[in-house]
Protein backbone atom coordinates (compact mmCIF):
# COMPACT_ATOMS: atom_id res chain seq x y z
CA UNK A 1 0.00 0.00 0.00
CA UNK A 2 2.55 2.02 0.80
CA UNK A 3 4.58 2.37 -2.80
CA UNK A 4 0.89 2.61 -4.12
CA UNK A 5 0.66 5.80 -2.05
CA UNK A 6 3.98 7.22 -3.02
CA UNK A 7 3.06 6.77 -6.51
CA UNK A 8 -0.21 8.62 -6.58
CA UNK A 9 1.54 11.31 -4.62
CA UNK A 10 4.44 11.69 -7.43
CA UNK A 11 1.66 11.55 -10.17
CA UNK A 12 -0.09 14.24 -8.36
CA UNK A 13 3.10 16.63 -8.03
CA UNK A 14 4.42 16.08 -11.42
CA UNK A 15 0.71 16.96 -12.60
CA UNK A 16 0.57 19.95 -10.49
CA UNK A 17 4.54 21.28 -11.73
CA UNK A 18 3.34 20.76 -15.10
CA UNK A 19 0.04 22.84 -15.05
CA UNK A 20 2.02 25.52 -12.91
CA UNK A 21 4.63 25.48 -16.05
CA UNK A 22 1.85 26.07 -18.65
CA UNK A 23 -0.44 28.15 -17.42
CA UNK A 24 0.16 31.93 -17.76
CA UNK A 25 0.70 34.26 -14.98
CA UNK A 26 -2.43 35.92 -14.05
CA UNK A 27 -2.40 39.64 -13.66
CA UNK A 28 -3.39 41.55 -10.93
CA UNK A 29 -3.97 44.81 -10.19
CA UNK A 30 -1.98 47.14 -7.75
CA UNK A 31 -5.49 48.25 -5.82
CA UNK A 32 -5.26 44.57 -4.22
CA UNK A 33 -2.34 45.48 -1.80
CA UNK A 34 -4.40 48.83 -0.50
CA UNK A 35 -6.24 46.58 2.53
CA UNK A 36 -8.81 47.83 4.36
CA UNK A 37 -6.24 48.31 7.58
CA UNK A 38 -3.07 50.42 7.02
CA UNK A 39 -2.15 50.83 10.51
CA UNK A 40 0.92 49.41 12.28
CA UNK A 41 0.67 47.30 15.53
CA UNK A 42 4.13 45.72 16.88
CA UNK A 43 5.86 46.67 13.62
CA UNK A 44 2.94 44.51 11.95
CA UNK A 45 1.98 46.09 8.67
CA UNK A 46 -1.40 46.47 8.19
CA UNK A 47 -1.70 44.76 11.66
CA UNK A 48 -5.60 43.38 11.89
CA UNK A 49 -5.73 42.28 8.33
CA UNK A 50 -2.32 40.22 9.01
CA UNK A 51 -3.47 39.23 12.93
CA UNK A 52 -6.74 37.90 12.20
CA UNK A 53 -5.65 35.21 9.78
CA UNK A 54 -3.52 33.69 13.19
CA UNK A 55 -6.52 31.55 14.03
CA UNK A 56 -6.27 29.62 10.36
CA UNK A 57 -2.69 28.63 11.24
CA UNK A 58 -3.55 27.47 14.31
CA UNK A 59 -6.44 25.36 13.20
CA UNK A 60 -4.04 23.89 10.17
CA UNK A 61 -1.44 23.27 13.06
CA UNK A 62 -3.95 21.08 14.74
CA UNK A 63 -4.78 19.50 11.76
CA UNK A 64 -1.36 18.74 10.15
CA UNK A 65 -0.22 17.35 13.94
CA UNK A 66 -3.70 15.24 13.93
CA UNK A 67 -2.63 13.73 10.55
CA UNK A 68 0.63 13.12 11.34
CA UNK A 69 0.69 11.48 14.71
CA UNK A 70 -2.79 9.91 14.59
CA UNK A 71 -2.60 8.94 11.12
CA UNK A 72 -5.81 10.35 10.80
CA UNK A 73 -6.27 9.78 7.10
CA UNK A 74 -4.60 6.24 6.98
CA UNK A 75 -2.10 7.62 4.15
Amino acid sequence: MRKRSVYAWSVALICFIVLMIITPAIPQSQDYHNFADQRTFLGIPNALNVISNFPFLIIGLIGLVLCHYGNYFKL
